[in-house]
């Protein structure tokens, strides 16, 4: 074999293999991987050292308060009836509640993931990936917030 096709080989399978990484089944397979070997790569290039001892506070002394002036009193306060609040029918005897379908979350995809449940548990028919497409449109993307799955609430499933 000449050189020149092992340097047409040596090209052409890093090429290949990021055509073949464009296959989003591929992509979601090997994308946790490759954060790991990342990971793994960067701690032994650079390793992450011992953690700083903490230094410690310095003991603040509490002066003491101020004298006040007393509070007198301006006026007497007027009982006021408070209206009785309406009573709720009473929870029957007994309620079940049929369990959501099981959905696999996929990498970095918890909060998706159990929003994506519990919205089928009141007829909702997507899945986590267009919860998280919105909220989380960079795969890498690892942190989800509370108040992003009350946006997404709010502004795309529109009949809550």
């Amino acid at each position: 074999m000449s050189k020149r096709n092992i340097l047409f080989i040596a090209a052409g399978l890093p090429i290949l293999a990021l055509l073949i990484l464009q296959i989003p089944t591929v992509n979601s397979r090997v994308a946790w991987r490759y954060e790991v070997a990342k990971t793994y790569v960067r701690n032994v290039l650079n390793p992450v050292g011992a953690v700083p001892t903490a230094i410690p506070n310095p003991t603040s002394t509490t002066s003491p308060a101020s004298p006040t002036a007393p509070v007198t009193a301006t006026g007497t306060a007027v009982d006021t009836p408070i209206p009785a609040t309406p009573t709720l029918a009473p929870p029957p005897p007994q309620a079940s509640l049929g369990s959501p379908p099981y959905e696999k979350q996929t990498a970095n995809n918890c909060g998706p993931a159990a929003l994506s449940m519990m919205l089928h548990m009141f007829g909702w028919s997507g899945d986590q990936k267009t919860i998280s497409d919105v909220i989380k449109p960079v795969n890498g993307d690892r942190n989800v917030n509370p108040d992003e799955l009350a946006y997404w609430v709010h502004n795309y499933a529109g009949w809550l």
